[in-house]
């Protein structure tokens, strides 16, 4: 099983002693991919600033992908991050699961918040909304995106992860789902009208059952499903769904399931 990245018309800026240098990525082929497994990955401890016309992630065994089209990672105005401890990619394997294993190291007290945008996200092939985080900071997290281990089309991810957010938005179809002023952790912080940051990470996603994104069918509409186990605590200051303010929330002590169905090229059922 193998995960192919592509990276189409991308930017990424180092800022070093020399001046601003350029990078083009493309498709390494399958036996480039397989001369990887056992190497240590790739470690980036320099400031940077990454834009793409389109990131897609694809497994080449059964043509799963995720597509995040118009991206981009940066200080919130186009300006590079510092990140001081530096991020790490590398490819695993563990049992019959290959992923792809993503290591931030800590920005709760030092470096820039970072803002993540994609303006279009695609799961296989089948418009699945916009997305746009604002100064996320966090402990030091891991992040691991796979393939279904049944061969089955879809995305399976694990998060762990302790997260201060300023603010996410998620819109599709014209309604849009915002949160603001979001803190994810093993254990809660502050008060639940006047939440903080809390200690340990929070995981999405168990060891024996990951974190699923699948595309299916409602009614005939296209819809993004997703299956998220969860354990940890969420707490937000404000919360508003299709313009209505639906006030502060804290989910202390979760150990579950959430299910999710956003339904494309539809309006919310609500």
């Amino acid at each position: 099983m193998k995960w192919r990245i592509l990276v189409f018309s991308a930017l990424l800026t180092f800022l070093a002693a020399s001046p601003f240098s350029e990078a083009r990525m493309t498709a390494a082929s399958d036996p480039e991919l397989d001369s990887v497994y056992g190497q240590t990955g790739l470690t980036i401890v320099l400031p940077l600033n990454v834009t793409a016309d389109y990131v897609t992630y694809t497994n080449t065994d059964d043509g799963s992908s995720l597509e995040c089209q118009n991206a981009a990672w940066d200080d919130g105005s186009g300006g590079v991050i510092n990140i001081p401890g530096g991020m790490a990619l590398d490819i695993c394997t563990d049992g019959d699961r290959s992923f792809l294993k993503y290591t931030l190291s800590e920005t709760l007290t030092q470096g820039d918040g970072r803002y993540l945008t994609t303006t279009s996200m695609e799961l296989n092939g089948t418009y699945a909304g916009s997305l746009a985080l604002e100064n996320l900071r966090n402990s030091e997290s891991y992040l691991m995106i796979g393939s279904h281990t049944d061969g089955s089309t879809g995305v399976d991810m694990r998060l762990e992860a302790g997260l201060s957010l300023g603010s996410l938005a998620y819109e599709i179809a014209g309604d849009e789902l915002a949160f603001e002023g979001m803190f994810l952790s093993l254990n809660p912080g502050g008060t639940a009208q006047n939440p903080s940051m809390g200690a340990g990470r929070a995981v999405i996603g168990a060891t024996s059952s990951w974190a699923q994104l699948d595309i299916g069918s409602d009614s005939g509409d296209s819809c993004l499903l997703m299956t998220i186990p969860v354990e940890g605590t969420l707490r937000v200051n404000t919360i508003s769904f299709c313009g209505q303010d639906w006030g502060a929330a804290a989910l202390d002590d979760m150990n579950g399931t959430i299910q999710v169905r956003a339904p494309a090229g539809a309006t919310w059922q609500y």
